[in-house]
């Protein structure tokens, strides 16, 4: 399986730890921390080191693949873009976030396009989903961008920063 993926204007493959100064460059904000359920702030060098050496074997194991988002232009990281299939029910759930400076440029959605694909060629599923929180207005256009309708909203779903959180899930069939 190519886990090397191309739109274009990005490349999409594996992280690497020589991308861990990288991550962290991006990660570290907290409006992209407000705005994600798994990114701390501070976010730190040992998080991302940490967070990166868990996906040779995920990828292994075919829990969730993480693919580092690349801008052609300069080739540059400025995200990620992950799926986590469910092979029992044939289903895959996108997750992402992008680095603030890159904010709407469409690169997310450039992004999902190339993973849905990848999702439904390579991995062979029926559907897509992703959830966002529910004050996150660019995540829920990416959604909407590539597809996705909205199937409804979980109410104080996560617990985040000592206050609970609701998140809209969204989906789309492939076949």
């Amino acid at each position: 399986m190519n886990l090397t993926l191309q739109t274009e204007r990005l490349i999409l493959k594996p992280f690497t730890l020589n991308d861990a100064p990288r991550v962290v460059e991006l990660a570290n904000d907290p409006d992209l921390a407000r705005t994600t359920l798994n990114i701390p702030y501070p976010y730190t060098i040992d998080s991302a080191k940490d967070w990166i050496s868990k996906h040779p074997s995920q990828i292994e194991e075919e829990s969730v693949y993480p693919f580092a988002i690349y801008n052609q232009q300069d080739n540059r990281l400025i995200g990620t873009m992950s799926i986590r299939p469910n092979h029992r029910h044939k289903r895959g759930e996108i997750a992402y976030w992008i680095g603030k400076d890159y904010w709407g440029q469409g690169f997310a959605t450039e992004a999902a396009k190339r993973v849905i694909k990848f999702g439904s060629d390579e991995l062979l599923l029926n559907k897509i989903w992703a959830m966002s929180l529910t004050d996150n207005p660019g995540s829920i256009k990416v959604m909407r961008k590539v597809g996705m309708k909205k199937e409804g909203t979980l109410i104080e779903h996560f617990y985040k920063d000592r206050k609970f959180l609701d998140v809209n899930v969204y989906g789309m069939s492939l076949r």
